[in-house]
């Protein structure tokens, strides 16, 4: 048998498709005005948040926050290097250090997929360093940033023979996605029951991560945190109505502008629907299908919608 994860040019290809990702980001981060510019709203809300968590002040309970406290979490220590260096360079070694963790999370495409070659590690990484939405999102101190490193160092980590170790590792990871964004539940539990008959012990680390993380914020600050994430989030204005303009900005054609814009969109639902039946007939890979058409559903369904969300089903899409 292979010995997948000690196959030392599997490791190579893993490091190079992080390397190249990294390489392929800098210009586009440059184009937009680098480290320091405004390019978003949501990476200086989750900056904040963390801040104001370091003064004090508790999300749900002293200010509004629509998510769970993953992000802020994962934002405190740069808040609290802003004392050393100030607030400007410390979100942008915030930044910084979150389009790394995009490019190790393609570097992550290599072992997910190794039980199908080295070739197929590589062809999925070069759809991933390259998918506009992917791209898109990890510019910036994003939620969908930790949630696809999470989703697929979760992937790689189920991946047969996975060892008890491997798949309580794997549940802590996905406990760890589910606190960042609540939609990110589905895709988490989809990968945990794709473990067969040792899922139980995945969701059982999943669980327990995810309430160590969210109950002391929950026992200070009450019903204010679950209104906020569940129904002020459930209760938001339905931006980008059409679900024909959110399949294009999830499944954007290669070559714009070689098609008509729905025909476009047509040639590649069609092209994805058959890589979902042949996913169907592959052992190991019915779960990129699954998590394909259930992340496609819940963002049509959902209430909001903007570019970057497009990355639960650009992953998946991409890893297929």
């Amino acid at each position: 048998m292979r010995r997948p994860i000690r196959d030392r040019r599997l490791l190579l290809v893993a490091a190079g498709a992080a390397l190249i990702t990294l390489l392929l980001r800098l210009p586009l981060l440059l184009q937009q005005g680098g480290l320091h510019s405004a390019n978003s709203i949501d990476d200086g809300v989750h900056y904040a948040a963390a801040a104001s968590l370091l003064a004090g002040r508790l999300p749900y309970r002293d200010f509004l926050f629509l998510h769970p406290p993953g992000i802020v979490l994962a934002l405190t220590p740069f808040a609290a290097l802003a004392r050393l260096i100030g607030d400007a360079d410390a979100f942008a070694c915030a930044r910084a250090a979150f389009i790394l963790i995009g490019a190790a999370s393609t570097g992550l495409v290599p072992l997910v997929l190794r039980r199908f070659g080295v070739l197929a590690g590589i062809g999925g990484a070069a759809v991933v360093a390259t998918s506009f939405p992917i791209v898109y999102a990890e510019r910036s101190a994003l939620l969908e940033v930790l949630g696809a490193a999470g989703l697929l160092g979760a992937l790689a980590l189920l991946v047969e023979p996975a060892t008890r170790r491997r798949r309580i590792a794997a549940g802590v990871l996905l406990g760890l996605v589910a606190v960042v964004k609540l939609p990110f539940i589905v895709p988490a539990v989809i990968v945990a029951l794709a473990a067969g008959r040792r899922s139980p012990a995945v969701l059982a680390a999943a669980t327990a991560t995810a309430t160590a993380v969210c109950a002391p914020f929950l026992v200070l600050a009450g019903g204010a945190m679950v209104r906020q994430i569940v129904f002020d989030q459930a209760g938001r204005r339905r931006t980008v109505p059409s679900a024909a303009a959110r399949l294009e900005q999830m499944f954007p054609p290669p070559l714009p502008g070689a098609l008509p814009t729905r025909a476009a969109l047509l040639l590649v639902l069609a092209l994805l629907a058959a890589l979902v039946l042949l996913a169907l007939l592959t052992p190991g890979a019915r779960r990129f299908a699954v998590l394909l058409v259930a992340d496609t559903a819940m963002l049509l369904a959902g209430p909001s919608f903007f570019g970057h969300y497009a990355v639960l089903a650009a992953l998946p899409a991409a890893l297929l």
